[in-house]
């Protein structure tokens, strides 16, 4: 789950790349954090934690949508084929984004791959419908592969090249960041909190308070 850090001024965000237990997903989710800009990447994706399954990557994008709150991105996969079931389920934990590894080489544990996120996303209490998830193929799919993998029409990706992966990161970023309520806040806390109020809080009415609802029509 995400958290505003007030000290650093950093909005930490969890990413998992999800994925059916195949070494195509594996290499999938390594190519896609190699491609990374060295600048914005903190953590070596090839030094991972003694004993630990997983692999962690932390990314600062130089530029946001999120102005003066810097997002630091969590990016979670597995180091190696073969995970379990109950690991698969246990690295969802807390997540906020998504990106669904599929192995064109192996589009029926692909497909059930699809299937597992919605079913484990749900004992979370969360759903692929409704939280920001993209898609990412080893190689470009056939219309029909797609219809079958994709069923929702969301943003999918072919890890064929390097600007496709790292587009399918950025826009699973752009989406958390939509998502976040501060994309576009600039203003200063403080001196938003220390401006004089004039007249009495007890005088504010209800009407009054909408002068300060930029959603409502002007």
């Amino acid at each position: 789950m995400s958290r505003l850090d007030h000290d650093a001024n950093e909005w930490l965000c969890k990413i998992v790349l999800f994925g059916p237990p195949t070494i195509g997903a594996v290499k999938l989710a390594a190519q896609l954090v190699t491609a990374l800009p060295a600048g914005e990447r903190e953590v070596l994706w090839d030094a991972p934690v003694a004993g630990d399954s997983t692999l962690v990557a932390r990314y600062r994008p130089a530029a946001s949508a999120l102005v003066e709150i810097q997002p630091v991105y969590s990016i979670h996969a597995f180091r190696t084929a073969g995970s379990s079931a109950t690991d698969r389920q246990h690295l969802l934990g807390n997540v906020d984004g998504v990106i669904l590894l599929l192995d064109a080489d192996n589009l029926d544990a692909s497909s059930f791959a699809e299937r597992e996120l919605e079913r484990f996303l749900g004992m979370f209490g969360k759903m692929i419908s409704t939280m920001p998830v993209v898609f990412l193929s080893t190689t470009p799919l056939s219309e029909e592969q797609r219809t079958a993998l994709n069923p929702r029409n969301q943003s999918l990706f072919a890890g064929d090249t390097l600007a496709s992966l790292t587009r399918s990161l950025t826009t699973l970023t752009s989406l958390l960041e939509e998502d976040s309520g501060f994309a576009g806040l600039g203003f200063d806390v403080e001196t938003f909190e220390s401006e004089e109020v004039s007249g009495d809080d007890d005088d504010v009415e209800f009407d009054d308070l909408h002068a300060y609802d930029d959603d409502d029509d002007k």
